[in-house]
């Protein structure tokens, strides 16, 4: 089993002055003010507690299934159930808490409750799985001693979660009260190892698996069958792995980090922990002006901007920033507005507007309006707008506009890459607009093809293409089949195969994207009154991510 490196205490503290000694100067010039500082421990601490909630409902639904009489088909509905209102009091009390302590949001070392709550729930869920592999086989009366087992086995793993979190969050507060910054942070969560209060804990997973389990006749196959082993050890490594890897994909998203969660969980980088989720969002905002828009930005992009943080990619089209000055004044535009309360570490830099200015394309008054908000670091943005449009008054008016595609290399994780597209593709049906829309899918395939050969490839956007109708239907098949990309819609057979918001992806040889779910978000892009937000509806897609193991 993967043993704990630990220095001597006496060493620790001489290397720990003397790190503090050389790190400090820079440390403090850089250090967060008594706001930011309170309001990132609040929402860490709350992180804690959240965590501890899901943790209790587990516990408690273990119980249930032990004694035969849960009322849930399966373990994650049952903790989901919150029989007790505990995960609904400690959710509620993290979004208080935001309120409360953070206004801004710091713009590093915290993500907001809102994040960090999906978040908690999405590595919950995890632990199931690492407890009892994907089929969940919790075990009933019918087998006393597995389900003895699997209930202490679980409380053990809880609680050395709960230890991981609570002692990065002292940590953490120590390192900012003394102007620690993202470096200290991030050395608290690689530090976890050579804690002693965390080995405590979790060394209680291996105790009780012998004490508990093993000692008491358990066959642990039956108990842990995901693990396929009899051996103490080896089922141990089996529960502890994954979850330092939860634990160190959790924390790099609540504060903000770049640590290697592969290399972290078990000390090589062999892809144990290469693998991960985000939800992304697909959503043109309607961002002309008010006189131009087919909806009203002026007055529903301040509400767009903070519901974007409830998604971890965030592709928008028609949004773009008001010049300063402004020669269009009274007209203006609404990115700003958009961009005010999204607190994404990442967001890209809209292109100027023309306005009349551009000799390729003397008609264009705005430029592509694509952007993007991310969890994610990525490379500069790189745009092409598309070689040909159709109208100026008439036919969408798309000669108005630098219409075209964006990509970024974005990455999820140390060393795992993507390609990240957004497109908004020319509208309507007269036949110049058809042609318009052939030359592009063939501008945009040749260099998709060039620029990401070999990359897996995630695209989203406004496809202006009804792909139920011909000759929508042909052109966007082509462009499936010229760039070896997938609808995520017919993927997961959604009921609404034709809608123009879309997203595709592609895996390649190391990186295997698997879309999860499909969802038009109608309920959450809306005002009080039900008007919706825009006049497209904002279309989330969560992908599952995973490395290709290297060969042994």
């Amino acid at each position: 089993m993967r043993q704990a490196i630990r220095f001597p205490r006496a060493m620790s503290i001489i290397l720990g002055a003397a790190l503090a000694f050389f790190t400090l100067p820079m440390a403090r010039a850089n250090a967060l003010n008594s706001d930011e500082q309170k309001c990132i421990n609040t929402l860490h601490k709350n992180v804690q507690k959240v965590s501890a909630a899901y943790g209790k409902a587990l516990s408690s639904c273990m119980k249930a299934y032990a004694k035969g009489v849960s009322q849930q088909s399966d373990m994650a509905a049952c903790m989901q159930d919150d029989a007790k209102g505990k995960i609904g009091k400690s959710t509620q009390k993290a979004l208080d808490g935001e309120i409360s302590h953070c206004d801004p949001l710091p713009n590093t070392l915290a993500s907001s409750a809102f994040e960090n709550n999906l978040t908690v729930l999405s590595k919950e869920l995890d632990t199931i799985e690492i407890l009892f592999g994907s089929d969940v086989p919790i075990l009933t009366g019918t087998n006393k001693g597995a389900a003895k087992c699997q209930g202490k086995i679980v409380k053990d793993v809880l609680k050395c979660q709960g230890s991981k979190l609570k002692e990065f969050n002292k940590c953490t507060k120590a390192e900012l009260k003394v102007g620690g910054g993202v470096a200290e942070v991030q050395a608290c969560l690689t530090g976890l190892s050579s804690n002693d209060k965390v080995a405590k804990a979790c060394d209680k997973i291996l105790l009780d698996i012998t004490k508990k389990c093993s000692d008491k006749g358990v066959d642990l196959t039956v108990a842990f069958p995901h693990c396929n082993s009899n051996n103490d050890e080896t089922v141990t490594d089996c529960l502890e792995i994954p979850l330092e890897c939860g634990v160190c994909q959790a924390l790099n998203t609540v504060a903000r980090l770049n640590i290697d969660c592969d290399s972290f969980d078990d000390g090589t980088p062999n892809a144990s922990c290469a693998f991960g989720n985000f939800l992304a969002l697909t959503y043109n905002v309607a961002g002309l002006p008010d006189p131009l828009s087919d909806s009203t930005p002026s007055i529903f992009t301040p509400i767009i901007s903070p519901l974007l943080n409830g998604y971890d990619l965030v592709l928008v089209q028609e949004s773009w920033q008001t010049p300063d000055p402004n020669p269009l004044a009274p007209l203006r535009v609404y990115h700003e507005l958009l961009v005010a309360d999204a607190h994404h570490p990442y967001k890209s830099e809209p292109a100027p507007l023309p306005v009349g200015n551009d000799p390729n394309r003397p008609s264009a008054l705005v430029s592509d309006g694509l952007n993007r908000f991310s969890q994610f670091p990525f490379d500069p943005v790189v745009r092409e707008a598309w070689t040909s449009c159709s109208g100026v008054s008439e036919n969408g008016a798309d000669c108005l506009a630098f219409k075209g595609f964006s990509v970024a290399r974005t990455t999820l994780a140390a060393g795992v890459i993507v390609d990240i597209y957004n497109l908004h593709m020319e509208a309507g049906n007269a036949p110049e607009d058809v042609q318009v829309r052939d030359e592009s899918v063939t501008q945009l395939s040749a260099f998709l093809n060039a620029f990401s050969v070999g990359e897996a490839v995630i695209m989203g956007g406004d496809f202006n293409l009804n792909s139920d109708t011909e000759p929508a239907a042909s052109q966007f098949q082509t462009l499936l089949s010229t760039t070896g990309l997938t609808d995520v819609c017919a993927f997961l057979a959604c009921p609404e195969p034709g809608r123009i918001d879309k997203f595709l992806f592609r895996s390649s040889d190391t990186l295997t994207f698997t879309p999860t779910s499909w969802n038009f978000e109608t309920d959450v892009f809306m005002t009080d009154d039900d008007q919706p937000l825009s006049d497209h509806d904002a279309l989330a897609v969560r992908f599952d991510w995973a490395v290709t193991p290297p060969a042994p």
